[in-house]
């Protein structure tokens, strides 16, 4: 372990698992959401939520994302694409916390999967789906010294995360959940809320092979949102980018099988995306 000094109830048929809107009101509404994204208006989203962040610290003494400075390095993690850092991070309180930190040197996408990361936990929040704390990590430069000493084969990935990067608290007491796991009941409603998250964020990454999903006591948590958005990315962006078709990215997601012939409560599902509301975004 080494340490560095801070620097400061309608039912679809069992055979659909794709949820129909019948509200119109809620197309129009995930319609609108989809079509206002822009590449730019995400690279902006973390100075966007700094600013937001700290103006209503000011006014209501607490953060919308809190912000924190990585102080000691515990190791890579030994899975997922980015090797995110296991770290305990200091509050502006002067208290612990234990943080999967993504170098944003690291990702695929940069700065815009920091981006994707921190409004895809932010939304899984809101839609009352369990998930990880999100946090803004400072890395600093006696930090990434202290780490490229430990590991110097990660010293371009270091040196290209000075600043601020997304991070996430580390959830006590969680199992990951393995493909072909069966739903407990008690985790039903959980998993259609995550599949209707996933085909309205066109999360690409929850695959069998790679679930991202973990079971928290009697919930199922999501992580890992950095391949969300994808209609952001397209080289020929689709006019109607909510319609899905034959053999799209849905068919091949990883609660898929678990949830055929299950009875799902989609009407759930579809009243929570009226917590997207202007006010959130």
């Amino acid at each position: 372990m080494a340490a560095a000094s801070p620097s400061a109830s309608r039912q679809t048929p069992p055979h659909n698992l794709r949820p129909t809107f019948t509200n119109e009101e809620a197309r129009h509404r995930a319609g609108l959401f989809v079509c206002s994204l822009g590449r730019r208006a995400f690279l902006l989203t973390l100075c966007h939520t700094r600013l937001y962040s700290w103006r209503r610290a000011k006014s209501r003494g607490s953060a919308v994302v809190e912000r924190v400075t990585a102080s000691v390095f515990h190791r890579f993690a030994t899975s997922g694409r980015t090797s995110p850092i296991i770290s305990t991070c200091l509050t502006r309180e002067g208290q612990d916390v234990d943080v999967y930190l993504k170098l944003n040197g690291a990702m695929e996408f940069g700065t815009r999967g920091a981006a994707f990361e921190l409004v895809g936990s932010l939304m899984a929040i809101r839609l009352g789906i369990d998930c990880p704390r999100p946090l803004l990590v400072f890395v600093t430069d006696e930090f990434i010294d202290v780490v490229e000493k430990r590991e110097p084969a990660k010293a371009m990935h270091l040196r290209n995360s000075r600043g601020w990067n997304f991070g996430s608290e580390q959830l006590k007491d969680v199992v990951m959940w393995l493909n072909g796991a069966p739903i407990p009941p008690i985790m039903l409603q959980d998993a259609g809320k995550i599949y209707c998250f996933d085909g309205l964020t066109q999360n690409v990454d929850r695959r069998p092979e790679n679930p991202n999903l973990m079971t928290h006591g009697e919930r199922l948590a999501v992580i890992d949102h950095e391949c969300a958005f994808t209609f952001l990315s397209s080289v020929i962006p689709s006019a109607e980018p909510w319609r899905l078709g034959s053999g799209d990215f849905m068919e091949r997601h990883a609660l898929r099988s678990a949830l055929k012939d299950r009875s799902i409560d989609w009407a759930v599902c579809r009243e929570s995306l009226s917590r997207l509301t202007d006010d959130f975004f």
